[in-house]
């Protein structure tokens, strides 16, 4: 047989006449076997039917809105430039007298954003956070359901690692572990999601680092919100790969529950 004749990398049924499945690199058989057989508690058609709608809708319109909302926030954040400058030089008055014990009463009030940056931001960008973070986690909830009942590890249920996208401290973790836990433990595209996770963290933390440099360097800020909305594309761009690489993988996993991959109707 050729390379032009070798199947593509992927999960197969073993060569080895086991009930499970064995992953093929591209060139050889590799020593995992995965657990996709028929469970006692196996996926439906149904639990595949709603993580591919949820899949699809994340894919085309709630990561369309994430894009939408950084690029509004990073355009709004340079047409602000001047205001991040005062507020950041009244922060830091205030922490001062706060440091040496004085009161801050003595300080003007808080600079004030223009109205209409105000409510582009708050009629705008949240609404469209908060869709895309409800795609988001819809379908999280409805793949770790399906990855579950799989076979997959998973350390975390699936309502558990909705939950703790909304717990100080462990929404710095929790979300990451459920959806690693989506693919088998040696998925390469389990990479991506690493991957995303530290673009978009990175990105969100630029936000305080734009702040702090605009009262010195107007220019430094716009450079830096320049690089907030590159790592989010990447972010995006690199979960869009993930998300897809899961519904490939939990149609090939859907297989042993004997539905057929095209009866989900997904096009991608």
């Amino acid at each position: 047989m050729t390379d032009s004749q070798l199947p593509p990398r992927g999960w197969y049924p073993d060569p080895g006449k086991t009930k499970a499945w064995r992953w093929w690199d591209g060139e050889a058989w590799s020593s995992e076997l995965h657990p996709y057989i028929p469970l006692s508690r196996t996926v439906t058609r149904e639990q595949r039917a709603q993580e591919v709608r949820t899949g699809s809708r994340l894919l085309r319109l709630g990561l369309l809105f994430f894009f939408l909302s950084a690029i509004l926030a990073a355009t709004l954040r340079i047409v602000d430039i001047n205001w991040m400058a005062s507020m950041w030089h009244w922060i830091r008055q205030a922490y001062s007298l706060a440091a040496q014990g004085k009161s801050s009463s003595s300080l003007p009030r808080p600079p004030a954003r223009a109205a209409w940056s105000s409510e582009l931001s708050t009629l705008v960008v949240l609404p469209l956070e908060l869709v895309a973070l409800v795609f988001t986690l819809t379908f999280q909830y409805r793949s770790a359901t399906v990855a579950k009942n799989l076979g997959l590890r998973t350390r975390l249920t699936p309502a558990v690692g909705v939950v703790g996208w909304f717990l100080p401290l462990a929404n710095f973790v929790m979300p990451l572990m459920a959806w690693l836990d989506l693919l088998p433990q040696r998925h390469p595209r389990r990479l991506l999601i690493w991957l995303a996770w530290a673009l978009l963290g990175i990105s969100e933390l630029l936000t305080i680092g734009i702040f702090a440099v605009a009262g010195n360097s107007a220019p430094l800020a716009g450079l830096l919100s320049l690089v907030q909305v590159f790592g989010f594309l990447g972010g995006l761009a690199s979960i869009r790969l993930a998300i897809t690489a899961v519904l490939s993988e939990h149609g090939v996993g859907a297989l042993s529950a004997g539905i057929p991959a095209d009866e989900t109707g997904l096009t991608l």
